[in-house]
């Protein structure tokens, strides 16, 4: 059976993988092929902007966790 920690780095490389992936899809959207109003690339930059910085503050939290556990 795998342990927490090995099943953390998979899971850890599968999600990396999957958010790079997806992210040069989003990034594709701002090719000539598409047309935009300006709202709406408003809309999407916020949105991406909300949600990445909503993931990183939950990441520091996560780190800040382990280090009052390594202090303890």
């Amino acid at each position: 059976m795998m342990d927490k920690r090995e099943k953390s780095l998979r899971l850890k490389k599968k999600r990396l993988e999957k958010a790079d992936s997806v992210l040069n899809q989003v990034s594709n959207l701002s090719t000539a092929r598409y047309l935009y109003t300006n709202e709406e690339l408003d809309s999407m930059i916020s949105a991406i902007e909300s949600k990445s910085s909503y993931v990183v503050e939950c990441l520091k939290r996560r780190k800040e966790l382990n280090n009052q556990s390594i202090v303890h």
